[in-house]
């Protein structure tokens, strides 16, 4: 598995805010090998999937998530984080120690890119 993750600040006349970016790649294998990055209900739904590309695609998916959060927050472990999906099937950061993310995830083929953003506070 190929991971590429990043903080970048954005710097405004009045206000800095902080994007927290990551890249994955791999084989289905190499992903497996860390499925104990999922939060329990991640790992129910992932489950629950029975097509090898579906299983793939949620699972780049939450992985690049996680590593472009911990990149922006620190917060570790990636299993206390729970990425629910909303109304409109957009991805919702649910965790008790992390509030106001804002999470976007596009695939391609076998690589997800994801961003995530935080407004800090002033």
């Amino acid at each position: 598995m190929k991971t590429i993750a990043a903080l970048i600040p954005l710097i405004r006349k009045n206000s800095e805010h902080h994007l927290g970016i990551s890249k994955i790649s791999g084989s289905f294998k190499a992903l497996e090998l860390n499925l104990a990055e999922l939060h329990p209900k991640e790992l129910e739904i992932y489950s629950s999937y029975k097509h090898e590309r579906r299983k793939m695609s949620y699972l780049l998916g939450r992985l690049s998530a996680k590593r472009a959060i911990s990149e922006l927050t620190h917060f570790n472990p990636f299993n206390a984080i729970f990425i629910d999906v909303a109304v409109f099937e957009f991805p919702v950061v649910k965790c008790l120690a992390i509030q106001n993310i804002q999470l976007s995830i596009s695939h391609f083929k076998k690589i997800v890119k994801t961003s995530i953003s935080l407004m800090s506070k002033n």
